[in-house]
């Protein structure tokens, strides 16, 4: 090899590396960046949660303390920091029979029939009701097809139908072995859910339910900086993109939801014990 072909070869391992070296540093500082505005947004999301305080939905704010145990490294208010009573759970019927997921709380069997019937939305109620005192009210026969008809007529039904087989398997309740396969349904269409609502509160209850069913699925970074691009003033988030008002309900699925993005491998918790 002559001294000119040695010198452009060289050259060639010179530039090669320096642009190798401008892409991980690049890719560096992106990353870190990403990492600092998702801490900036959790953080305000928090201080909004803070700000609210007692006045926070009681219906919503009774899944604080799940989020609380299950990313330990933030600053979550658990529900005792956030209510200054526990009487502000039995003002309403539903609050106050989803006490369970803020403390041990028993309800009877009429509690939860007085739910069950043909029409879409009391059925919705009654798998949530049924899955989460299944040890302590034996599941009925029919709550198998129950579930399949809420799971097929997507939306919120789909949601809170995963919800229900989330608490029937934290108590440990015999399930059909059927319910695997409505599982492997309804990820597949949470995350088709995810891609084709336009509605904000939707879809982060489907990113922050599919993350719940199946720890090891990828929350897409699309889904993330749209949820950090609609973040409001106040630091909290509005149902649908058309309003400008913040929605405690929302403002608690985008909070689930950057802090699964944030922590991909955090341990999976159960909101029901």
């Amino acid at each position: 090899m002559n001294g000119f072909t040695q010198f452009n070869f060289m050259s060639q391992i010179v530039r090669h590396f320096s642009v190798v070296l401008f892409l991980v540093i690049f890719t560096f500082f992106a990353c870190k960046k990403d990492a600092s505005v998702l801490d900036v947004n959790i953080e305000r999301g928090i201080k909004y949660v803070e700000n609210r305080g007692g006045d926070f939905e009681a219906s919503t704010g009774l899944f604080f303390n799940f989020l609380s145990k299950k990313f330990p490294l933030e600053n979550i208010p658990p529900i005792k920091k956030i209510y200054n009573s526990p009487d502000e759970f039995n003002k309403h019927p539903s609050t106050k029979l989803y006490q369970r997921l803020a403390h041990p709380h028993s309800i009877s069997e009429e509690d939860i029939e007085q739910y069950r019937g043909g029409i879409p939305i009391n059925d919705l109620q009654y798998i949530m009701l049924a899955g989460m005192y299944c040890d302590e009210i034996p599941l009925k026969q029919d709550f198998l097809q129950k579930i399949k008809t809420q799971t097929e007529l997507d939306g919120y039904f789909l949601t809170h139908a995963a919800l229900s087989i989330h608490f029937a398997k934290c108590l440990k309740c015999p399930l059909p072995n059927e319910f695997e396969s409505i599982e492997k349904q309804q990820i597949k269409l949470l995350e088709k859910l995810i891609e084709t609502t336009d509605i904000q509160d939707l879809k982060y209850e489907a990113i922050a339910i599919l993350k719940l069913m199946n720890p090891s699925a990828t929350i897409k970074q699309e889904w993330i900086d749209e949820v950090l691009d609609m973040q409001l003033e106040d630091g909290g988030w509005a149902r649908v993109k058309k309003l400008k008002t913040s929605n405690d309900h929302t403002t608690f699925l985008a909070l689930w939801a950057l802090l699964e993005s944030k922590y991909p491998d955090a341990k999976s918790v159960c909101m029901v014990e």
